[in-house]
């Protein structure tokens, strides 16, 4: 089945959105390049919060709202060859911490 939400039903009480960017890689033979961005609760990423599976931009934006806990998150990007599935390691990790601007 699927499930119908009701106008005004369990609407978040906010919405926080990150943009998280990285630069773009290119492939020595000249093949599309695809990248995964994985964002978790924790810097050992066992939590992960959003798998963007492969994708081609080198932007994601992600929207966290009250179901999602304040704090820091940690994020990283692996790139590879759309062709031959080629795929460098991880990128360095970087964090940013989320608050609800309200309690200020």
């Amino acid at each position: 089945p699927v499930l119908v939400r009701t106008p005004g039903q369990m609407a978040p009480e906010y919405e926080l959105t990150f943009v998280m960017r990285w630069n773009p890689v290119t492939a020595p033979d000249g093949d599309p390049i695809e990248y995964r961005m994985v964002l978790a609760e924790y810097p050992n990423f066992t939590s992960v919060v959003i798998d963007t599976g492969w994708i081609s931009q080198t932007s994601y934006t992600a929207t966290l709202s009250t179901w999602s806990p304040l704090g820091t998150y940690y994020w990283r990007v692996m790139s590879r060859d759309a062709v031959h599935d080629v795929q460098p390691p991880w990128s360095s990790v970087e964090s940013f911490y989320a608050w609800d601007t309200r309690e200020e």
